[in-house]
């Protein structure tokens, strides 16, 4: 879209001649800034009565420490009813891929924005807690009950409550609550990590506007002591100070595939929110750039994007599915790279992100926000000098396969990753690198490969792979089998990156010369980007290279991808093989006794072991497919 630069004095409607204040719009009097147009204003701004700015494109407002951004009345007060200053949602309908307007202040003290600006929100639901950054210096509590509930409704100061408001605590790796109606929800930590309670509301059903002061520029954040004085307990069984189990809300998938709580498992993770009214673009964060934007976290493992699907139970926590990812590491050369969802990257106001670190060193750990604003919603190429405009671009090197589940309407129900470099790993490997696990829930995945290509049975029940990565020269030709677990799931869509872009539509081809496979039965198709491929058969593979030779499903023995699991909210699952079609479940006691069993049971969704009102106890658990493949594991309650 072409940029459209307006001079500060197409939005000044009266000009304030002193200091404070370059731009003043006075009484009446309505500013309109189209999508895609960038205003410039070189000092301070301000509104007067019912002067309005509705803004669907970009203003930046770069002043000095004298300067002034405000909302004022006719008899020259501070004005904090909102509807002066409108950061608008431009599509409402189709909000998660919608434009909206966007405002960049720098140069100006906090104390001199005492402006109220309102900003239109609405987004997916995230389930029983909405996830949420909270861009608005001093907002209290009741202030954003007022904001997002029906009239007249509070969240609540209740302890462990569901319809309250909760902060994270990076040190001490937990979720503290905003404990009265007058207290502020952050007062100088504009980069906190919010979950607002959603029994009153649905983030997804209309337009709410939010309103409050803007940040001024913040400081730099260190990613240091994320639970460096925390002990999870053997099993993630120790309390934290709110009496809550760390097993029931930790998650930690760029760890879980090396070993769960276990060294560097839960720890050095930094859930933080965008604290600004304009983008944060986190692409070139791990890059030592000349002139970039002064970030180079040496150290980081991954970036976690918003959690959906957020389950909570007040007994024993809350847990969260549907996350997005990127993880990070060097290639042969020592060259950064990053994998995953690469296109998420750029982290849109009111949004919020994690970023998990390898180590607690004490070198390379800041991160300034200040340089990472950004209008445009595509990442910055490494190689284009920092601003915030700057234009869009590349990052670095891997080869990326990108298999996306869709429904029989085209609508994505899940996706999972395959990487090659010449640093991968292929098999389990205790550092993590570019591999991050799936959620439980996840209905599209694969797992831990063996080195000769196939299923790894000893690691196939204990965890799924979202990013799988695999070395691009003792892979070459081998198979990855494909698991789909959701019968929603109708054909398949692929999309493939080097260098983190994207290739042409109908390309297959990387700049080796090789591509990437997809098997089903005896079949074996190389990919193409934007390909979509109908799904009919159980037997799926993927392949980085063409393999030498294709055996049919009969021709060896696979082992079984059914698999029994704990949900974070206690909950035991059978997550049953894709190729059976119905299943026997059966509940043993330690001594042998048989105490619950169900037959015909669908393996078309996840299978809860009824296990309400049994004792504390171990059990072993024994399903049986319609095809005789039989899968035991003992569990604990």
């Amino acid at each position: 879209m072409r940029k459209k630069l307006l001079a500060v004095g197409t939005l000044t409607v009266a000009t304030v001649i002193h200091a404070q204040v370059l731009s003043s719009v006075g009484d009446g009097a309505e500013v309109y800034i189209q999508e895609g147009t960038l205003v410039y204003n070189g000092g301070g701004l301000q509104t007067v009565g019912t002067g309005k700015i509705d803004n669907r494109g970009n203003i930046m407002v770069v002043g000095t420490s004298s300067d002034v951004v405000q909302t004022r009345t006719t008899a020259n007060s501070n004005k904090t009813d909102g509807g002066n200053i409108v950061l608008r949602l431009n599509t409402p309908n189709s909000y998660s891929s919608s434009t909206y307007g966007q405002l960049y202040i720098d140069g100006i003290a906090q104390g001199n924005i005492t402006a109220t600006v309102d900003k239109e929100y609405r987004a997916a639901n995230h389930g029983s807690f909405q996830q949420m950054a909270m861009p608005f210096f001093e907002k209290t509590l009741e202030s954003l009950a007022t904001d997002l509930l029906p009239a007249g409704q509070a969240f609540t100061t209740n302890v462990r409550d569901a319809n309250a408001v909760y902060y994270r605590n990076n040190a001490m790796v937990r979720f503290d609550q905003i404990k009265a109606q007058g207290d502020f929800l952050a007062r100088g930590d504009g980069m906190r990590y919010f979950i607002v309670g959603t029994q009153q509301w649905d983030a997804s059903s209309a337009v709410r506007t939010i309103k409050g002061r803007p940040y001024a520029a913040q400081g730099n954040v260190a990613l240091q002591d994320s639970g460096l004085n925390v002990d999870f307990g053997v099993g993630g069984v120790n309390l934290n100070a709110h009496r809550e189990r760390y097993n029931t809300y930790i998650q930690d998938p760029f760890d879980l595939a090396a070993g769960a709580w276990q060294g560097n498992y839960g720890k050095n993770t930094y859930q933080l929110a965008n604290p600004y009214f304009t983008n944060l673009d986190l692409s070139n964060i791990f890059v030592d750039e000349t002139n970039g934007d002064g970030n180079f976290l040496k150290d980081i493992q991954g970036i976690r994007f918003s959690v959906e699907n957020v389950v909570y139970n007040p007994a024993t926590g809350s847990y969260g599915t549907g996350y997005g990812m990127v993880t990070f590491t060097q290639d042969g050369n020592g060259n950064p790279i990053a994998a995953g969802d690469i296109n998420r990257l750029v982290i849109k106001p009111m949004d919020v992100f994690v970023i998990k670190m390898r180590n607690n060193s004490s070198t390379d750990r800041v991160l300034n926000f200040n340089t990472l604003r950004r209008f445009n919603s595509s990442p910055r190429n490494a190689s284009t000098p920092y601003s915030v405009t700057a234009a869009k671009g590349a990052q670095s090197t891997v080869k990326q396969l990108g298999v996306i589940g869709l429904d029989g309407n085209g609508n994505e129900v899940g996706r999972t990753y395959m990487v090659a470099y010449a640093g991968g790993v292929t098999g389990k490997s205790a550092i993590p690198n570019t591999q991050a696990t799936a959620d439980v829930g996840s209905y599209i995945a694969t797992h831990e490969e063996k080195r000769e290509g196939g299923i790894d049975p000893l690691h196939t029940s204990s965890y799924m792979l979202y990013i799988n990565e695999v070395n691009d020269t003792d892979f070459l030709g081998k198979e990855m089998p494909l698991s789909l677990y959701e019968g929603r799931i109708k054909k398949l869509r692929f999309e493939i990156r080097e260098n983190a872009n994207l290739l042409e539509d109908g390309t297959q081809q990387l700049s080796n010369g090789e591509s990437f496979y997809f098997g089903s039965g005896s079949k074996v198709t190389p990919i193409k980007q934007g390909m979509e491929l109908a799904v009919n058969d159980t037997d799926l593979r993927l392949y980085w290279g063409k393999p030498s030779g294709v055996l049919g499903t009969g021709d060896m023995v696979k082992p079984s991808r059914t698999r029994i699991t704990r949900d974070q909210s206690s909950n035991y699952l059978v997550i049953f093989d894709p190729a059976w079609k119905a299943a026997k479940v059966d509940v043993y006691d330690m001594a042998g006794k048989l105490i619950r069993s169900e037959k015909d049971v669908s393996t078309s969704s996840h299978y809860i072991i009824p296990l309400d009102g049994a004792p504390r106890s171990g059990y072993l658990v024994k399903v049986t497919g319609a095809n005789g493949e039989v899968v035991t594991q003992k569990i604990l309650k």
